[in-house]
């Protein structure tokens, strides 16, 4: 397509206007700016609204280069717009603006600091347009924008990995990514310091290869939409979420991060992702002072060390619907320091340890989930709160659910087989209720050390060794259970005293039984 009669032409070296600045000072509202292939080493300064500046040729390069404070400014009203569309950015960043090395924590966006691009208000887009901060001397942003809108498309956003750069940073400002690159930054790909007002997209984009975090999410109930995007090998969290922020996370690619997602006292929502193949857990979360509430449903979490780690007393998770959970190094999900979860209807198998891990003083509700094949119990808790109900728990390599010194624990309503043993319990008073435990490798349900248990209407069947296994100094209550094609139905070698008679008639016994003789009297 031919350009318009009607623009304004730049020509480096010949032609009327040699320069993109003397372009836009003669230029009136709503102008476009057709700007020739070649170097232009001059700052650009745009406070015109309207304007379009575009390079003439779709391949050629329009190099746009400066050695100190903002290669192009761009500083409009509200609503007022501008459109760059093809440019390449070269910045050297030959002078030094902090030395401070936490600058990035510290950044104050003024009009002279060193970067690419600098929007202050208005609503700018760039479209098809190149980064590179290869040759920076000194730690520099490569886009900011404050106070305004910035609309990112089909742009490459390229660091430095030896000197500190950020490939974007967003302050109270609405933000559009999409079909983007952002790479090599060693400070961070793309930083979201934005209030709850503002709206911020992220979508069908490339964050790959930067150190400290690919995206970072923050400040009190802000939201951005992370979605679509391939977020892998940054050397940091892919996604890392601070501050309250409630971020939404959905179905995006997430691998080979140190990483997946790291969540700080924030209480995102993580949607359908696909995580697998990070160093460290696929989502990490962690509370410290703010009360969180992380919601992670339809997810694929595999090959991480822990699929999902939850630790802090004020962190509740609601882990709900994800189809693979698996594969990882360690748990599939792991909880500790007081967290409490909701764990409903996900598929969690064949990792290398357990299932699902709840250290001690964690809660759970795990409920209608399956639950198989993991290399350690399906299921291993301490001391905590926790109800186990209505799972399928099945052809885990040790346990199905193994606990150790748990209290105040149900199980109730499950489906337990083809473990190694169904239930063993170590020094703790739990309730075992209305399930079905067969086909395990050894016992149906063990009870050792110390305690006391209580067991209603359990059918106990075509386990290896014995039904139900009593020893120790364990008390157990039996009401209402079966126990039949087991070698043994039934087993009691603890030295606490059972009421045999009623371990007879209260519980419906078909084989052998091996129960110590009743007491009638002391003899002195």
């Amino acid at each position: 397509m031919d350009p318009p009669m009607d623009a304004i032409y730049v020509t480096p070296g010949f032609g009327q206007i040699k320069n993109i600045q003397e372009a836009i000072n003669i230029a009136t509202p709503g102008t476009r700016i057709i700007v020739s292939p070649g170097l232009y080493s001059r700052q650009i300064k745009i406070t015109k609204p309207g304007l379009i500046i575009e390079a003439k040729e779709i391949n050629g390069e329009v190099q746009l280069s400066i050695n100190a404070g903002p290669l192009m400014l761009i500083e409009l009203k509200n609503e007022e717009t501008c459109t760059l569309r093809g440019f390449k950015f070269i910045h050297s960043g030959e002078r030094q603006d902090t030395e401070d090395e936490n600058w990035i924590n510290n950044m104050q966006i003024t009009q002279d600091i060193n970067c690419a691009l600098l929007v202050i208000g208005g609503i700018v887009t760039a479209e098809d347009c190149q980064v590179t901060l290869g040759s920076i001397k000194s730690p520099m942003l490569a886009f900011a924008v404050q106070d305004a809108q910035l609309n990112l498309s089909h742009c490459e956003i390229k660091g430095n990995e030896e000197i500190g750069s950020v490939g974007v940073f967003c302050r109270n400002s609405g933000l559009n990514i999409h079909s983007c690159k952002v790479f090599k930054h060693k400070e961070g790909g793309i930083i979201i310091d934005n209030k709850p007002s503002q709206s911020t997209m992220i979508s069908e984009s490339a964050i790959v290869n930067n150190t400290k975090f690919g995206i970072l999410c923050k400040n009190q109930d802000a939201v951005a939409v992370v979605q679509h995007n391939k977020i892998m090998q940054n050397e940091g969290p892919g996604i890392l979420i601070i501050d309250g922020n409630i971020s939404k996370i959905k179905e995006n690619e997430i691998k080979y991060n140190e990483i997946g997602i790291e969540v700080l006292d924030s209480s995102p929502h993580i949607i359908k992702n696909k995580i697998r193949c990070n160093f460290g857990n696929g989502i990490n979360a962690k509370t410290t002072t703010m009360i969180s509430t992380v919601k992670i449903n339809g997810n694929q979490i595999y090959e991480n060390e822990n699929g999902i780690c939850l630790k802090g007393d004020n962190l509740r998770a609601i882990i709900e619907e994800n189809p693979f959970i698996g594969n990882n190094r360690k748990a599939g999900i792991r909880l500790e320091e007081s967290a409490e979860a909701d764990i409903i209807s996900n598929d969690i198998y064949e990792n290398i340890c357990q299932g699902i891990l709840l250290v001690t003083q964690t809660s759970a509700n795990v409920e209608k989930n399956k639950i198989y094949g993991n290399l350690r119990a399906n299921i291993a808790l301490g001391l905590g709160k926790t109800r186990i109900q209505e799972n399928r728990i099945y052809k885990g390599r040790c346990e199905g659910v193994f606990l150790f010194e748990s209290v105040n624990c149900q199980i109730i309503s499950n489906e337990i087989y083809e473990n190694n043993d169904g239930i063993l319990a170590v020094d703790g008073s739990i309730e075992i209720n209305n399930n079905s435990i067969h086909d395990n490798k050894r016992t149906g349900i063990t009870l050792a050390g110390n305690g006391e248990c209580i067991l209603r209407e359990n059918e106990v069947f075509r386990n290896s060794a014995c039904g139900f296994n009593i020893r120790d100094s364990i008390f157990a209550t039996l009401m209402g259970n079966k126990g039949f094609e087991n070698p043994i139905q039934i087993c009691v070698l603890s030295d606490k005293e059972h009421n045999i008679p009623s371990l007879r008639k209260d519980n419906e016994w078909k084989g052998e039984v091996q129960l110590p003789l009743p007491s009638y009297c002391n003899l002195l």
